[in-house]
């Protein structure tokens, strides 16, 4: 039998999402990538494992993507797992916040 709410649940959601700010639905993209990307990061790492090595390897490195930028600070590569994470989803949704507002302003030029 068919769920009668489903399609209610989904009209209600994309209402939802049309209404957001552009600023925020960047920042929900942008720290929604980076924790799907943390997520499969350390699935892989943890479902792949190479006898003798340890770290991230290369089959898993497409899912770390997202992280590569924050290899280069030593102040960030020193955090704990959880620590990190956070800093680094932050990091994205500023970064995707601000592309959402571009976006934004680009819209609203063009519009007059």
């Amino acid at each position: 039998m068919k769920n009668p709410s489903f399609p209610y649940a989904r009209i209600s959601f994309m209402s939802f999402w049309k209404k957001m700010p552009y600023w925020l639905r960047g920042g929900v993209i942008g720290g929604g990538i980076s924790l799907v990307s943390t997520f499969l990061t350390s699935f892989c790492e943890y479902i792949i494992m190479v006898p003798g090595y340890t770290g991230l390897g290369f089959e898993c490195l497409p899912f770390a993507i997202p992280w590569i930028p924050f290899w280069s600070f030593k102040n960030i590569i020193s955090l704990s797992v959880i620590e990190y994470t956070i800093a680094g989803t932050a990091v994205w949704f500023v970064f995707g916040s601000l592309v959402g507002s571009i976006i934004k302003f680009i819209k609203l030029r063009n519009s007059k």
